[in-house]
């Protein structure tokens, strides 16, 4: 099943809707949640593109995480990376503090955002993708525009990233 997920770094590249995306996923959720104490966080979800069924997506599982506070970082960044996730620091307003998972040293696999229970990016995360799962004409018009930008950007996911902003706003809003 690994085979159907990974990309390589700063590509774009979309694939049509696997449903085993979502069994990566709790496969992946048993191993996080095995590895932490359930003192350490409060919820794990299944968010972005590959937790839209029939929408396209990168084949990259993104997963959020809350916490309490800072103090929660350190004790879950240790038990992270002995599952193999790599900090790749505070991605501010962009998605929390951001973990990769890679089985070599290009490719990415999982994308994993922690952020405070209390923080906006957490509502937003389930809104943005609950909107999609609930109303299949905005993942179509989402579906659009990001095979529209990933033609766009194939070498540059900052930029596919931003692009997609406007759109993810307006839902949210």
């Amino acid at each position: 099943m690994k085979k159907d997920l990974g990309l390589k770094r700063n590509t774009v590249s979309l694939r049509p809707y696997n449903p085993v995306w979502a069994s990566l996923f709790e496969q992946e959720r048993r191993i996080i949640e095995n590895s932490l104490s359930p003192d350490d966080y409060h919820s794990i979800e299944h968010v972005g593109s590959t937790a839209v069924p029939g929408l396209s997506a990168k084949p990259i599982i993104d997963i959020a995480i809350t916490i309490d506070g800072s103090s929660s970082l350190g004790k879950i960044r240790g038990s992270l990376e002995k599952i193999d996730y790599e900090y790749r620091g505070d991605a501010g307003i962009n998605g929390g503090h951001v973990f990769v998972k890679s089985p070599g040293s290009e490719i990415r696999t999982f994308h994993l955002h922690v952020v405070l229970i209390d923080d906006q990016r957490w509502d937003n995360y389930i809104r943005f993708r609950d909107a999609l799962r609930q109303n299949p004409k905005l993942a179509g018009e989402y579906a659009k525009i990001k095979m529209k930008l990933a033609e766009d950007f194939p070498e540059d996911r900052k930029k596919y990233t931003h692009a997609k902003d406007n759109f993810i706003q307006k839902i949210l809003n």
